[in-house]
């Protein structure tokens, strides 16, 4: 049964026309994809077209595909953060869902269980001060706030170092703090 099968063995099977293996893969990973295409474009409704490319792309790739190189889901995953930031790009989209804001806003260093409420106008506020931040916070943010990413995942798929992505998350916390102070939303931790 394919279902058995390893990411990166279907990979050898699509590199050579298997249409199942694809169809396994894509059953897969199609609803990661498409929760992390929705949170990186900032539009939940570009999601599947993005998702469609990026799979699109798994199936034209698949011989080109090295394994051993990087991990399949790292090399996946990579194609839909480049994917996701063009679609954000073409349309400068900056919404996301309130799940996705509450961790945001949330103290990044806490280790509590409490959520912060907010009212939806805070909503708006946060979801356009995300929309300001330079692409790289905002997709180091995004990635590793969705909790589907360690640091170290969100490093490959970003193609840097751990400790630059960390310094990455540390310049975005700031500039979403300072941006959201300046909206005289000041309850944000950092």
């Amino acid at each position: 049964m394919l279902q058995e099968h390893e990411d990166e063995d279907l990979m050898k099977l699509i590199a050579q026309g298997h249409q199942l293996a694809y169809d396994t893969l894509v059953r897969r990973h199609l609803e990661k994809t498409c929760a992390m295409a929705a949170r990186l474009s900032g539009n939940p409704h570009d999601a599947e077209e993005i998702a469609q490319d990026a799979f699109l792309q798994l199936w034209i790739s698949a011989p080109k595909w090295q394994s051993g190189r990087s991990k399949f889901t790292t090399w996946f995953y990579r194609i839909v953060m480049n994917k996701s930031i063009d679609q954000f790009r073409r349309h400068k989209k900056t919404k996301q869902n309130a799940e996705f804001i509450e961790e945001i806003v949330e103290d990044a260093d806490s280790k509590s269980s409490e959520h912060m409420l907010i009212s939806d106008q805070e909503k708006n506020t946060v979801h356009n001060a995300i929309g300001q931040l330079p692409e790289k916070q905002r997709t180091a943010i995004l990635l590793c706030y969705q909790k589907e990413m360690t640091n170290k995942e969100a490093a490959e798929i970003m193609d840097m170092n751990i400790k630059a992505l960390e310094a990455l998350l540390v310049r975005g916390r700031k500039k979403l703090k300072d941006i959201l102070s300046k909206e005289h939303f000041t309850d944000i931790g950092e």
